[in-house]
């Protein structure tokens, strides 16, 4: 769809309106169409930069999701068979969730699956250490506290996975879903990214032309006026 613009007496001038010009615009001065170029560009200039923010997020997400993936993925198809080693899982994912902003949409499915996980095979973290130790509440990571027989609290784990109804499958399966799924919409947005550089390189080509059109007009009403 393209319209036909009056710039200071000149000929016809196609504007497309795909690259987000304005149908609308009619007769514009030079001042007033450099302007207007500019916030066009401009408008898609805060569209290009929103994508590459969100790609950077999609990357930050991806890389905390395989890191929590790589983990789980180290106890084969059997899964972890004790606290200490489901422990290891939880705290991998911990981790991939402290790696993500505040708020975010892959950092909340990432504390879901864990959630479900811990409750499925009825894992029970490590009771924290017990009063008159002098610990701040950010110092109870990785604390390790003996029960009254000596031997070490790593909580418990009363439903280990089944290695023969492949539990632990199902459990590496839905997290590699999580993975699939970032991938897949970064995947998206570089397409819509590659899509909004191309129009911004249209669009850059139409305002010049457009412009040396404009002064091509200007030139030549000059030499009219002096003849």
């Amino acid at each position: 769809m393209t319209i036909s613009d009056g710039v200071s007496g000149a000929g016809a001038t196609t504007i497309p309106t795909a690259l987000g010009f304005d149908a609308n615009v009619t007769s514009m001065s030079p001042e007033a169409l450099l302007d207007y170029c500019r916030m066009q560009l401009g408008d898609l200039d805060s569209q290009i930069s929103d994508q590459m923010t969100q790609q950077k997020t999609s990357l930050r997400e991806r890389e905390a999701v395989q890191s929590a993936q790589s983990v789980l993925d180290q106890f084969g198809t059997a899964g972890p068979q004790n606290a200490t080693d489901m422990a290891k899982c939880v705290d991998a994912l911990n981790t991939a969730i402290a790696q993500l902003p505040q708020g975010d949409p892959v950092a909340a499915q990432l504390a879901d699956f864990r959630d479900k996980m811990t409750s499925q095979y009825g894992y029970t973290p490590p009771a924290p250490p017990p009063d008159g130790l002098g610990l701040g509440a950010g110092d109870l990571t990785n604390i390790t506290v003996a029960s009254q027989d000596g031997i070490p609290n790593d909580g418990t784990l009363t439903n280990p996975p089944n290695a023969n109804d492949k539990q632990w499958q199902g459990t590496t399966d839905a997290l590699g879903a999580i993975a699939d799924d970032v991938k897949s919409g970064a995947e998206i947005q570089m397409l819509q990214l590659q899509d909004l550089v191309s129009q911004r390189q249209q669009a850059v080509q139409l305002c010049s032309a457009m412009m040396t059109k404009t002064d091509q007009t200007l030139e030549e009403e000059a030499k009219a006026v002096g003849q």
